[in-house]
């Protein structure tokens, strides 16, 4: 799987967190997936086995938590 990086924010240490956030600048993106992940459950609640679902992800998950915690260990 290839990332694109191009437009991805670069921090440095003593930059991270930010001082100040504009939420209102991801407020609707934030409300669309809120709105997402309540259908989903929804959608889960309903279903007699929600393990088709919910495997796939919680596999997804794990893959890339080790992939992150690779990357951090390769950087110390």
């Amino acid at each position: 799987m290839e990332y694109n990086f191009k437009d991805a924010v670069k921090y440095h240490h003593g930059f991270f967190p930010p001082e100040a956030i504009d939420y209102g600048s991801f407020m609707e993106e934030l409300l669309r997936a809120t709105e997402a992940l309540a259908r989903f459950d929804q959608m889960l609640k309903n279903l007699h086995n929600s393990e088709i679902l919910l495997s796939p992800l919680r596999n997804q998950e794990a893959l890339l938590s080790s992939r992150i915690a690779r990357v951090g260990i390769m950087k110390m």
